[in-house]
Parts: structure tokens; C-alpha cells; sequence
């Protein structure tokens, strides 16, 4: 699961304690001060949020991955966060962004107003709907992650382009209506994350972020080799993406 970006990594309560100086560390310098560390270890220590699997910035150990962590709080404008090598031994359990959804509409306190829709939504449509960034840090933390001004962070499995193309129309009027930013990546194959804006949009390649880095993909071609993937047929998928991109231009 150290491959998975967007995971959600628990680690064990001993291994908090050990990661901490290397946590603060790898700070910017702007961030560092007694005040701000103080913070750091009662969230990370005491109240135990977990981790992010994310791309590592430098070389990983044998059976070691990076996980980044993010505050509930900011210094300025910029929220408090940062990266280190996990050794898989030292992490308990992962949470992928699915089940952090299923956690966050059953929540009393909904992290976000727009959630619960989002989540019927998909499961209307049998789009399978992860939910990333803040919200899901407060769903799983009870902390203050969610502030008025913060976007919706989702990502959505992508098997299926014609549930994708409605998708992609439906989540837009959810957000006009909670005036709420909505992000969404689409998750293809565990491999390959794509924005679902720039997938469906005129453009012949997109950016797909790996766990290794950033490639930059043919549409058609990333399409046919999700649709083997995924056992879809590869001209239904991209029929439906052009339909969505006429209809949106139109």
C-alpha cells in the first residue's frame, strides 16, 4: 500500500515518537519554532492523525515509503506539513480514500455540507467515490482540517467513461450549488491519477501523477489500456469522452 498515493497510513504509537525529530526536520525553515514543534507533537504524538502516502522526494530504504503529514493548523497562509521515509513495519494499518468516505457521511458532523450528495451520487451512477485532502484528515481525526474557504478533494475509480462522463456533469452542479471548489482525480488502475477536468477536456494528453513522479500521457492511449484493465471496451470509452467534451462546448 506504500504505492497507493492518497492512502491513508496509521502508524504505530511508538513509531510516532521516533519519526518526530525527522518530521521536524524536514520543515521548512519558516515553519520551525518551539511554539509550532510543541503543536506538532501533541497532533502527531497524542492525538496520533495519520499519514498520507504520497510520492517520495528522496530514495526510500528497502520496504520503506514516504508519508507526508498535514496540521490542522497554519503558519500564515500555508498550512503546516511534511514528509518522511515510513518503514512499513512501522505502520499498523492503511485507509484508502473509499473508506474514508463510508466513515465521513456516517459521521453526525459531515466534514463537508456537499459530501453526502457527492457520495449518493456515486453510488447513483456506480462511481466509486474517495475522498482526500482535508475532509478526510477530519473525518478520520475529529480535528479542525475543514475551514469555509477549503476545496473538496475526491477521486473516483476510473472503469467505467460513460458513469465518468455523468460524473464529471453532475459534481459541477453539485458545486455551483454548495459554492464549493471541487477537485477530482481519477484513480486509473491504482497506477496512474488524472485530473477528471483535464481528462475530459480538448486536450490529446494529460498529466498523470504516479507514485514515482509525473508523466505526461497520450488520452487515447492511457484510455485503451485502462479499458484492458478494467475489461471495457476501449472505443466506448473514448466515444464517451468525446460526447462529454461536444456537449460541453457546444
Amino acid at each position: 500500500m506504500l504505492h497507493r498515493r492518497h492512502t491513508l497510513a496509521h502508524i504505530d504509537p511508538i513509531a510516532r515518537a521516533r519519526l518526530l525529530p525527522a518530521l521536524i526536520e524536514a520543515l521548512p525553515a519558516a515553519m520551525r519554532g518551539p511554539d509550532i514543534e510543541a503543536r506538532i507533537e501533541h497532533v502527531l504524538i497524542s492525538r496520533g492523525i495519520p499519514g498520507i502516502v504520497c510520492r517520495p522526494t528522496a530514495p526510500c530504504g528497502e520496504g520503506e515509503g514516504q508519508v507526508g503529514f498535514a496540521f490542522p493548523f497554519r503558519v500564515g497562509a500555508q498550512r503546516v506539513r511534511a514528509a518522511v521515509p515510513v518503514a512499513r513495519s512501522q505502520i499498523t494499518r492503511f485507509t484508502s480514500p473509499w473508506a474514508v468516505m463510508d466513515r465521513a457521511v456516517g459521521l453526525e458532523r459531515v466534514p463537508h455540507r456537499a459530501l453526502t450528495a457527492i457520495h449518493a451520487m456515486g453510488r447513483v451512477l456506480d462511481v466509486p467515490v474517495g475522498l482526500i485532502g482535508s475532509a478526510a484528515l477530519e473525518a478520520m481525526s475529529g480535528l479542525p482540517y475543514v475551514e469555509a474557504a477549503s476545496d473538496l478533494d475526491l477521486v473516483v475509480e476510473g472503469t467505467d467513461a460513460k458513469a465518468l462522463a455523468s460524473f464529471w456533469q453532475e459534481i459541477q452542479i453539485i458545486s455551483t450549488w454548495h459554492k464549493v471548489k471541487v477537485d477530482v482525480e481519477i484513480d486509473f488502475g491504482h497506477k496512474y491519477g488524472v485530473k477528471m477536468a483535464e481528462y475530459f477536456s480538448d486536450s490529446a494528453s494529460v498529466l498523470a501523477k504516479t507514485i514515482h513522479g509525473v508523466e505526461v500521457m497520450n488520452k487515447e492511449l492511457l484510455t485503451t489500456n485502462i479499458a484492458i484493465l478494467a475489461g471495457v471496451s476501449a472505443g466506448s470509452v473514448m466515444k464517451s469522452t468525446g460526447a462529454l467534451q461536444s456537449s460541453l462546448s457546444a
